[in-house]
């Protein structure tokens, strides 16, 4: 049994091909605008902590060294971990009980 070359092309051809590539379309300018403000910002900054930059010249490789002198030379870094309250410990500064209040005027909301 022969198939013709008109059954042939009907088959091949799928009818989600050019919605698929419509919809790839309308996303390039959400990728492009999404690659160009977070991945390369982020990728540059990971890739600048592990140089010494200060610049006006190219960088220059130093490995973890930066990382180091951070964690292991810099006071005031680990002055600011010292002194950093996570956000579940506690009533919050200028509040009496530990309870929420509003902001505006100043009444505990209602339990239930």
């Amino acid at each position: 049994m022969a198939v013709s070359a008109d059954a042939f092309r009907r088959v091949s051809r799928r009818p989600g091909l050019r919605r698929n590539v419509t919809s790839c379309v309308m996303l390039l300018p959400f990728l492009t605008l999404f690659a160009g403000f977070l991945i390369w910002p982020l990728a540059n900054s990971l890739y600048l902590g592990f140089t010494e930059f200060d610049g006006v010249n190219p960088p220059e490789f130093n490995g973890l060294a930066n990382f180091r002198r951070l964690l292991f030379e810099d006071d005031r870094f680990r002055q600011a971990l010292g002194k950093r309250r996570p956000a579940s410990t506690g009533p919050r500064p200028g509040s009496s009980s530990g309870t929420s209040r509003c902001r505006c005027c100043g009444r505990s909301p209602p339990t239930s």
